[in-house]
C-alpha cells in the first residue's frame, strides 16, 4: 500500500522540471503490474486553518485496497490532488493497514515531506501499535526534502513499524527509493505441490495416489571400523 501525502510540496517541480506527483506516477506504472499496489493519500481537500483541523485530520481518501494493474485509475487520483490541508499520518497508516488481506502479510510505503500534525497520538506509537497486531507488517518510509525533525518522525514510524527509511532530494530519487522500498520485503508465494499426509500405523499405511511413481533400490549395507552395520 502507497500511502502519499498531498502537502504544498506535491506538484512543486525539482531542478529537472519534475514533481512528487510525477515521480509517484512513474513509480506506479513500473510496479503496478508486478505487485498487487494500493493507494491511500491523505490532505488536499481542507484549508490549514485552526477551523479546518477537525476536518483536515479526518480527510483521508482510500482510493483502493491492493490490486494488480489498473495504473491510470491511481494516476488519475494523484493528478487531482491539491496541496495543502493538514497531515493525519497516523491514521492514515491505520486505514492502508486495514485494507491488507486479513492475516496476510503487507508493506506499506509512506511518502511525506512533513511532520504530522493530527497528534495525539504520536505516529510512531501508532506504527508500533500495528506492527503488533500479529500481522506480518513492514512499513518503509521515504522522506522527500525534509528537514531533520521531520526526517527523524519518519525514521522514527520505520523503525517501529519492522521497516527502514530513505531520504530523496528530487523526482528521480524518489521513484528510486520507492522501488527499492517496494522491493526490500521479501515476497512470499504458494507452492503447488500437493501434501500427503503422514499415518503413524504400520498395520494401516496412507494409501499411495496412482500418479506418484515409486522405485525401489537394494543398496549394500557399510561396515564401519568396528564391525557395526550403519
Amino acid at each position: 500500500m502507497l500511502v502519499l501525502d498531498s502537502s504544498g510540496s506535491m506538484v512543486t517541480p525539482d531542478a529537472g522540471g519534475q514533481s512528487r506527483s510525477d515521480a509517484a506516477n512513474q513509480f506506479i506504472d513500473e510496479l503496478a503490474g508486478t505487485f498487487d499496489l494500493g493507494l491511500v493519500t491523505y490532505g488536499g481537500n481542507t484549508g490549514e486553518t485552526p477551523e479546518d483541523y477537525e476536518a483536515g485530520c479526518q480527510d483521508i481518501t482510500v482510493v483502493r485496497g491492493p490490486t494488480n494493474g489498473q495504473a491510470e485509475q491511481l494516476k488519475q487520483h494523484i493528478d487531482g490532488l491539491q496541496p495543502r490541508g493538514y497531515t493525519p499520518i497516523g491514521e492514515s497508516l491505520r486505514k492502508a493497514v486495514a485494507e491488507l488481506p486479513e492475516g496476510g502479510s503487507g508493506t506499506i510505503l509512506l511518502v511525506s515531506d512533513g511532520i504530522a500534525t493530527c497528534t495525539p497520538p504520536p505516529v510512531c506509537e501508532v506504527a508500533a501499535e500495528l506492527a503488533d497486531q500479529g500481522v506480518d507488517l513492514v512499513i518503509n518510509t521515504v522522506g522527500f526534502t525534509l528537514d531533520e525533525s521531520a526526517r527523524a518522525v519518519l525514521e522514527c514510524i520505520a523503525q517501529a513499524g519492522n521497516g527502514t527509511y530513505a531520504d530523496a532530494s528530487d523526482a528521480d530519487s524518489l521513484v528510486a527509493e520507492l522501488k527499492q522500498a517496494a522491493t526490500r520485503t521479501a515476497v512470499g508465494y504458494e507452492s503447488d505441490l500437493e501434501q500427503i499426509d503422514g499415518n503413524s500405523s504400520q498395520t494401516s499405511p496412507t494409501p499411495i495416489s496412482d500418479d506418484v511413481e515409486l522405485f525401489k533400490a537394494d543398496l549394500p549395507a557399510l561396515d564401519n571400523k568396528d564391525g557395526e552395520v550403519t
